[in-house]
């Protein structure tokens, strides 16, 4: 993992079209290696697609985004009905780069 945050760290502090997109970036996202390996080998031109848009539909800080394991736990319902729920559109939901469902706090609590 040290290395694909060593290598995406650098890759983006030497592109000016990625720097300035750093902060979305480089945030310690949930997908973890994944995203870090991501960010230090696909296209330049798909990461700035990627952080243009999440920094647009970002969520203000007092809405964070839970898993859905969080929302199962808030429930008391199994992930996978969370999960199910959002490939339905039954919660307003979004996918991350790698495929995890997140959901507004502030849909999980309504839910309750």
């Amino acid at each position: 993992m040290t290395d694909y945050i060593e290598t995406a760290e650098l890759r983006v502090a030497r592109s000016p079209q990625l720097n300035r997109l750093r902060d979305v970036i480089l945030y310690d996202w949930p997908e973890g290696d994944a995203h870090w390996q991501w960010v230090a080998t696909a296209p330049a031109a798909e990461i700035v697609d990627w952080a243009e848009t999440v920094a647009v539909d970002a969520e203000p800080e007092d809405d964070p985004d839970l898993s859905t394991g969080a929302v199962a736990q808030l429930l008391g319902v199994d992930r996978r009905t969370v999960t199910g729920w959002c490939i339905a559109g039954r919660v307003t939901a979004r996918r991350t780069p790698g495929g995890h469902w997140r959901i507004p706090a502030s849909v999980a609590v309504s839910l309750g």
